[in-house]
Parts: structure tokens; C-alpha cells; sequence
């Protein structure tokens, strides 16, 4: 059986991001564009193959872990050897183009630098943790109609990130100087939270209450001393325990389970004693 050795010409790496035609929940398509043309080994002659098997692999820097792995069959006859292939799926993968070698990673993560990590598996032996300005690779295979699986070399850096789907940084603020959603633990930031805070309700009152002019709570007059809230007369529908000032008869007053109460004034002591017969006084 003839082996084929095959030599790529004029491969050109198109990064574009497609619209979505169909709406769904899953991951919004990506692809990138590989064309070339491809010929015989040590010839001129285009490589004329109507079933010809590619499978291409995205792949870390270290070339040693395989984050994504897909394959199509491409008819090279009618086109004298050219090839123009679209590389990237969405999840779940409706094309069926995914081998059963991928890893199941969205096209989002796989080209993702920041708080990101890949597990070690049977196509990456030791995992792999991105690091800032990571590139990825393509590698391309080629299997001709009764031939053997081919590596084409080199593989191809994918310096940039199609369409920013991944952005490194957002405005010039890298990922630790934004705010990020939450809604693991019991510490969640979102958006549902955030709004349950910062409405047209409750916004005043944080603020008064930032503020220290709340007139909810107790608060701390400048002098240090505590601001108890000021009524004229007694408090209307008090419960037991509710305290307030009288700004009429100028009582500090509690409320207890028999009505409201005045505190005591200290050195209002026994001002006079009727004695009866036989009482001695001061004796």
C-alpha cells in the first residue's frame, strides 16, 4: 500500500466568531477557519482525495494536553487538493464532530487564561493550569482513503482569542479588580441580591444608616452619649421594652407589661414623713 507523505502549502488561520441561528441554553458556536492546500510528499501534485479524514486537536502550549479534538471528512477531488475546513463546536455538540477522545471542555474555557484549570486525563497527563497570554495550538491529522493517519507539521499558534471571547483584562482592570458573581456558599453576589439592597426601599435606609442618621436604631450623639428617640407624651401602640424620651414632661420612659413607666430621678429621695402616736422620729 502506497504511504502517503503529505506537505501542506499556504495554511492560513482565520479567527472569526459565527452568529447563532438557533437559540438555545448551551454555549454559543465558535470557529476557526483552517484552509490550505495539500500534495503529495516530495511532489507537485495536489493530494485528490473524496473522503479525506481530518482530525484536529487544540492543544496547551506544551503541546502535551489535548483540550479539544474533533474530526470531518472532507472531499479534496473536486477541489484539486484545497481544503477549507471550520474548526469548534458548541456543547453538548449537536454536529457530532467531537471525537470520543474530547474532553468535553466548552470553546469558552478552552481558550480561557484567567482562574482557569484542566484536570489531568488519558489526553493530558499532568493537567494543565493556563497562565497569562497562554496561546493555544491547532494540530492537524490526515487520514487519505486507505492510508495511514499523518501528523501535518507544525502546528498552529492561535495567539489570539477568537472574537474576544475570552478577555484578558476589561477596560485595563485585570479579573482581580472586578466584581464578580457568586452564587456558590453562603456568601452570594448577584445581581438578585444586589437589586434586594440597592432599591428605591432599602437604598435610604443603608444610607441613613452610613450616614448615622437613622431614625431606626439607637445611634451615638457626637458628645458619645446615646440618642434615645424623642416622643411628645407617651409612645402610641408600645411594646414591652420599648424605651423613648418624653419631650413633654422630660421622662426618659420604658414600656413594660402593665403600660408605660418613668425612670427614677436620682436624689428624689423621702421629702416628708406623717408620724402617727408613738412613732418617735429621730430619735
Amino acid at each position: 500500500m502506497e504511504r502517503f507523505l503529505n506537505h501542506l502549502r499556504h495554511l492560513a488561520l482565520f479567527l472569526s466568531a459565527v452568529t447563532a441561528l438557533a437559540a438555545s441554553a448551551a454555549e454559543q458556536p465558535w470557529s476557526t477557519s483552517v484552509d490550505g492546500r495539500l500534495f503529495r510528499g516530495g511532489t507537485n501534485t495536489p493530494l485528490k482525495d473524496a473522503s479525506l479524514v481530518f482530525v484536529i486537536q487544540i492543544m496547551n502550549p506544551g503541546r502535551d494536553c489535548v483540550l479539544y479534538e474533533e474530526t470531518q471528512v472532507y472531499d479534496t477531488e473536486l477541489s484539486n487538493g484545497y481544503f477549507s475546513l471550520k474548526v469548534g463546536s458548541r456543547l453538548p455538540d449537536l454536529s457530532g464532530r467531537r471525537t470520543s477522545n474530547d474532553p468535553g471542555y466548552t470553546m469558552s474555557r478552552i481558550f480561557n487564561n484567567t482562574l482557569n484549570s484542566f484536570p489531568a486525563s488519558s489526553g493530558c497527563g499532568a493537567g494543565y493550569t493556563p497562565g497569562d497570554g497562554d496561546a493555544r495550538y491547532l494540530r492537524v491529522s490526515i487520514q487519505p482513503s486507505g492510508g495511514l493517519m499523518e501528523t501535518l507539521s507544525p502546528d498552529i499558534a492561535v495567539a489570539s482569542v477568537p472574537s474576544a471571547k475570552v478577555a484578558e483584562t476589561v477596560g485595563g482592570l485585570d479579573r482581580s479588580q472586578i466584581l464578580n458573581v457568586n452564587n456558590t456558599g453562603i456568601n452570594r453576589v448577584n445581581m438578585t441580591n444586589l437589586e434586594s439592597v440597592f432599591n428605591t426601599t432599602q437604598l435610604p435606609i443603608l444610607t441613613a444608616l452610613l450616614g448615622g442618621t437613622s431614625s431606626l436604631y439607637m445611634r451615638q450623639g457626637s458628645n458619645g452619649t446615646a440618642v434615645v428617640p424623642g416622643l411628645s407624651g407617651n409612645a402610641a401602640g408600645a411594646s414591652a421594652g420599648q424605651i423613648w424620651y418624653d419631650t413633654v414632661s422630660n421622662q426618659l420612659k420604658y414600656q413594660s407589661n402593665s403600660g408605660p413607666q418613668a425612670l427614677g430621678v436620682a436624689g428624689s429621695g423621702v421629702t416628708s414623713v406623717s408620724a402617727g402616736t408613738g412613732l418617735n422620729v429621730g430619735a
